[in-house]
């Protein structure tokens, strides 16, 4: 009987982990982005405020950016969503690492740099960010 009730305690306990629980995230940033042109040694330097949505899933340790619909692997690391990339696709290879304080949300730090044929591109994004809800998530997702 002991086993029968710790039994259905675990599995209340863990039904919320099997439902729908994500936490929403919406980051206020300023992005700039550094272009270096190889045979010019030539660079400009853009500067841009823009908003990121993710989508973050701690039972499964992953996450979903509205800019790209796709789940991504992350650590959770002394308060901390880490996301570390790398990756090469066609002529180009890129790397860099997203790390975000939660929770709850706070500040935010990416920092990526993506190498091609002709230069590079140094995009640095800092900023701070907040609970949101499912619906402000779909929305920048249907955009």
């Amino acid at each position: 009987m002991k086993s029968l009730l710790l039994l259905g305690a675990l599995l209340l306990s863990a039904s919320p982990a099997i439902t729908d629980d994500f936490a929403y995230v919406t980051c206020d940033t300023a992005v700039t982005f550094t272009f270096e042109q190889s045979s010019t040694n030539e660079s400009e330097v853009k500067e841009m405020a823009h908003v990121f949505h993710f989508k973050i899933d701690q039972a499964n340790s992953r996450m979903m950016s509205s800019d790209k619909d796709a789940w991504v692997d992350i650590d959770f690391v002394d308060g901390f969503v880490v996301r570390k990339f790398d990756g090469i696709e066609g002529q180009s290879t890129s790397q860099g690492q997203l790390s975000l304080v939660f929770p709850p949300p706070g500040k935010i730090n990416l920092d990526m740099l993506l190498l091609y044929e002709s230069g590079s591109m140094k995009m640095v994004a800092k900023g701070v960010c907040r609970d949101a809800n499912a619906s402000v998530f779909e929305k920048a997702l249907s955009q």
